[in-house]
């Protein structure tokens, strides 16, 4: 979201829909798909030297991975996905409430993600509905790439709608 590597529209969509819709039944998608953007995201900066495609084929690595690992250790990778989000909702949040420099933000990302990964672990399913609903949420709309109060409606729509559809469907299967 935002950076040079990037998956098409329908793509970014369709893994939208997914968690919206399946983030809790299927948490272990939730995690490879947070993993997936995670190498995206930190690949398009650390691996910047490296062609586009390679970038591409570690972030689907690195997406395998937490699946795997979501399967394995549940509560700890999908705490470790959480964290992730957190974080990264935390550094989208700091610069509306004044905080501008690098380490602010690092200092947000950090707290966002600490914050997000204890109440993960404490209120897995209700914590788990809403990271995945946000997270599927904020995908299609950025996919759609709408001005900034449609945009925001559309969050705001989709999310109520991701949390209904999964408080209906039964609990993820944990450990």
């Amino acid at each position: 979201m935002g950076d040079s590597l990037q998956l098409t529209p329908l793509a970014q969509i369709l893994a939208g829909i997914l968690l919206l819709v399946l983030g809790r039944k299927l948490f272990w998608v939730f995690v490879g798909v947070i993993g997936f953007f995670a190498g995206v995201h930190y690949g398009a900066q650390v691996l910047a030297s490296l062609d586009e495609w390679l970038r591409l084929v570690i972030a689907f690595g690195i997406g395998v991975v937490a699946a795997v690992l979501a399967l394995v250790l549940q509560r700890l990778a999908v705490a470790i996905a959480g964290a992730f989000v957190g974080g990264t909702l935390a550094i989208q949040l700091a610069p509306l409430i004044g905080v501008h420099s690098d380490s602010g933000v690092a200092m947000a990302f950090f707290f966002g993600a600490a914050l997000t990964a204890v109440l993960i672990s404490v209120l897995f399913d209700p914590a788990l509905i809403v990271l995945s609903a946000l997270m599927g949420s904020l995908m299609i709309a950025d996919a759609l790439a709408l001005n900034d109060v449609l945009n925001l409606l559309v969050i705001a729509v989709l999310f109520v709608i991701g949390l209904v559809i999964q408080s209906r469907i039964g609990p993820a299967v944990r450990d």
